[in-house]
């Protein structure tokens, strides 16, 4: 079904987030839009959307910034819609847009605050680093060390999936007052747990290779990330070199 054949959709999805009318008919709008993305030839049409359909996923995500999900269904969504957004970077095309609508700061910011959509954030940072040096190089330019290294280590938003995942149903259990149990038990909240680590470790892995690459690429001409492998190498040798020690 062609779902993507025009901008009205992810404006209509926008609105709604950005709404405090949120309900199952969104849950099904996301879930509709998620199958279309995540093949290469629906995340090429989103990306070519009139108004830019990943600026739109941003500015839906980032409703997500501060606020924790009401409900298992309602945190189901914000992973969908997180999703997707990973999926539309599977292009080169996408991945500039994302970096050009400042995705990378959003998603350190939604990291900082340690929440369920900081943790869908490291899979958008995964999948938006992926061979592309540029984009490597703006992450750490906009402080996405500081964030990432923790969840390396397991501890920051990392740590946070267990937090949300021992949450009672309708208590105010998990970071910042979390009001929903999106895990309903150890065994699972520890399974997001590992996928959120998995997430964090790839990154890693990608700054480690593409900002070398882009370093032997450089001419003598000084550019704006040409600091960026040096801060990467920096953190794995603060404090003892305990990063790589662990």
């Amino acid at each position: 079904m062609p779902i993507l054949v025009g901008s009205p959709l992810l404006l209509f999805a926008n609105y709604l987030l950005s709404s405090k009318n949120m309900d199952v008919a969104l849950l099904a709008l996301i879930h509709s839009l998620y199958p279309s993305i995540k093949k290469i030839k629906g995340a090429r049409r989103l990306g070519e959307l009139s108004g830019d359909g990943v600026d739109e996923l941003l500015q839906a995500a980032a409703y997500y910034r501060k606020r924790q999900p009401a409900s298992a269904e309602e945190a189901e969504l914000v992973e969908n819609l997180f999703d997707a957004l990973a999926s539309a970077l599977t292009t080169r095309e996408n991945q500039g847009r994302f970096r050009h609508s400042q995705g990378f700061e959003l998603m350190v910011r939604c990291m900082k605050e340690k929440n369920h959509a900081g943790t869908c954030a490291l899979k958008v940072l995964d999948f938006a680093t992926q061979n592309n040096p540029t984009n490597c190089e703006a992450f750490v330019a906009s402080g996405g060390l500081k964030v990432l290294f923790p969840a390396f280590m397991g501890r920051g938003v990392v740590k946070a999936c267990l937090k949300q995942g021992s949450s009672s149903k309708g208590g105010k259990g998990g970071p910042k007052g979390a009001s929903y149990a999106r895990v309903g038990d150890k065994a699972e909240a520890m399974e997001a747990e590992a996928a959120a680590e998995a997430s964090a470790i790839s990154v890693v892995a990608t700054l480690c290779v593409q900002l070398q690459v882009n370093a032997s690429n450089t001419t003598s001409s000084k550019t704006a990330g040409d600091d960026a492998l040096p801060r990467l190498v920096a953190k794995f040798l603060e404090e003892g070199v305990v990063k790589v020690r662990e």
